[in-house]
């Protein structure tokens, strides 16, 4: 005789089983997502395959092409004048350029002369250079290309122009006097010191209540160390204390893209007086006591439609779905400023969503008691059915 026995009695153990399952491919998922996270996954935007990006696409000139560009002092007039970037990076630190198209990016834009500035490393610099001495030898337009190194820390930013070797902190926090003997360093070696991007540094850290760079020098401090000239202008941001401060004690004003990716473009360009040679530029940025003719032009919109925007990276492709198992949103992890000489600037920060997570594992349970669920009433009518049919057959 055919027992029906009922459904739940029959999938009790497969249903178990079934949980356990689900268990072992969420924690697979979510430490796949946890690894991916931080991986060096390939760049979703490429640029290898581009030798010209830039020049290909457009070459702008200073001021004809920057319509809404302004110069800061109208009174002067320039012979021979000199459209200088000082503040860019290469691969050779955080930048995601090659050092040629660094250059390229520079002839794009209308700039006569770049100043390559990699974090305590001078090595792009001298690739910069190599590439645009290639250049102007095929009678090529080309940039005259100072290598430099940006003074990184804890503490402050500080560009060094004109010199020829690497000149970086010993330690995160570097002493006063470690600063003014950097700085007296430089000068010896023929370089200039720039203070960079006061604004950014001294802005609060994001999720904190501090500065982006704790216990920075004041300006009348870096002065009495010797500094030559500040950022005026930078990624845009013009600063309005900085350019009357320069006023008040004859310094250079200094503009800077701080280039980092290909889509950054430029909105306002160092004004001086040639002849287009290092030992100029240096020589009219170095602080005296009277300031160099010099100037700049700012544009705070940018030149319109001038932007390089990456294609897509095909060998993304291959890690996007791993990319997309992002379960980030359950944490938030902060380390503030990354140093460039030892770890991070500030004190790390772990906060762990419980809600969110509460709230992922209630959507993917729901999820799974309602496929269970459907599952008992499809197949437990099925069965019922084969049931009902077996033991009529066997009745016949």
């Amino acid at each position: 005789m055919v027992i029906c026995t009922p459904y739940y009695n029959r999938q009790t153990i497969k249903v178990g089983l079934r949980a356990i399952q689900l268990a072992l491919i969420m924690a697979v998922v979510i430490t796949t997502g946890i690894m991916t996270m931080y991986s060096d996954l390939p760049r979703d935007w490429v640029m290898d395959n581009y030798v010209d990006p830039y020049t290909s696409l457009f070459t702008l000139e200073w001021p004809t092409d920057y319509h809404n560009a302004e110069i800061w002092d109208q009174t002067l007039e320039f012979d021979t004048p000199i459209y200088l970037e000082t503040h860019s990076h290469t691969n050779h630190s955080d930048g995601s350029l090659t050092p040629s198209q660094l250059v390229d990016w520079a002839v794009a834009y209308g700039l006569t002369a770049l100043c390559v500035t990699d974090h305590n490393n001078i090595e792009g610099g001298w690739a910069a250079r190599n590439y645009s001495q290639e250049l102007r030898a095929e009678g090529k337009p080309a940039p005259l290309v100072i290598p430099g190194v940006e003074f990184t820390c804890c503490r402050i930013h500080m560009n060094f122009l004109g010199i020829e070797e690497t000149i970086k902190p010993t330690e995160n926090w570097p002493t006063d006097e470690e600063l003014k003997s950097v700085i007296k360093k430089v000068h010896s070696l023929g370089g200039v010191v720039i203070v960079n991007h006061l604004p950014w540094s001294e802005s609060t850290e994001w999720g904190r209540k501090v500065p982006t760079l704790m216990h920075h020098p004041t300006p009348d401090q870096l002065l009495a160390w010797g500094v030559d000239a500040f950022e005026c202008v930078s990624d845009g941001v013009m600063d309005l204390q900085a350019i009357r401060y320069a006023d008040r004690n004859n310094l250079v004003c200094v503009t800077a893209t701080d280039i980092h990716n290909p889509s950054d473009t430029v909105r306002a360009a160092t004004v001086l007086d040639g002849p287009l040679t290092q030992k100029n530029i240096i020589d009219q940025i170095r602080r005296k006591p009277e300031r160099s003719k010099s100037t700049f032009y700012y544009d705070p919109i940018g030149p319109t439609g001038a932007q390089v925007v990456p294609p897509y990276n095909p060998k993304r492709s291959k890690w996007a779905p791993l990319a997309m198992l992002n379960f980030g949103y359950m944490w938030e992890e902060s380390k503030g400023m990354y140093s460039f000489v030892d770890g991070f600037c500030h004190e790390r920060k772990f906060t762990f969503r419980y809600t969110a997570a509460f709230w992922t594992l209630f959507w993917i349970v729901l999820g799974w008691v309602l496929y269970e669920l459907t599952r008992a009433i499809v197949v437990g009518i099925a069965g019922s059915n084969s049931c009902r049919r077996r033991r009529a057959l066997q009745l016949d």
